[in-house]
């Protein structure tokens, strides 16, 4: 509901008369006041007779919920992989921070994850491997003997020329 009026019948009502111009212009975005009365404005666009140039469109890549997401393809496990991980199973049972040691190239939840691949499909061995308890052997896991490692092999300064200040 638009209420227009003219500045004299508002004046008259207050009984206020001033001189006033006879046309009082106000323009606010596409409305204006023009002599206390309130009108909409109009607007012209410059309109171009010049052709649009082509449009081109570059080839982007598809982005889905994934793209960026921090997970690392995992290698399939073997048949041999599958039996140490039975091993692991009966010797570090459902702790899978100490299974994850044993496996360097798996992670925690890739172990875990087999886990509950190994009791849906195969419940009767994941039960097996859990009720017998086997001792910790790490000599299976490792892939060199400790000997061959180069850790072993550094060159320590003699105990006579070490100085310890008191």
């Amino acid at each position: 509901m638009i209420i227009s009026f003219t500045i004299e019948a508002k004046q008259a009502s207050l009984g206020e008369v001033h001189e006033t111009p006879a046309v009082q212009e106000y323009v606010v975005g596409q409305l204006s006041l023009v002599d206390g009365e309130i009108s909409g404005g109009t607007t012209v666009v410059a309109q171009s007779h010049e052709p649009c140039p082509p449009v081109t469109t570059v080839a982007r890549r598809h982005v889905t919920y994934s793209t960026y997401s921090k997970r690392e393809p995992s290698e399939r496990w073997s048949l041999e992989d599958t039996q140490l991980f039975y091993e692991a199973l009966s010797q570090c049972g459902t702790d899978f921070s100490m299974m994850h040691r044993l496996f360097p190239k798996r992670t925690r939840k890739q172990l875990k994850n087999k886990f509950k691949y190994e009791q849906h499909r195969n419940k009767a061995l994941v039960d097996e491997a859990l009720s017998r308890r086997l001792p910790l052997d790490i000599s299976q896991y490792i892939p060199q003997p400790i000997e061959d490692l180069d850790l072993l092999a550094v060159d320590f300064p003699p105990v006579s020329s070490v100085v310890i200040d008191s």
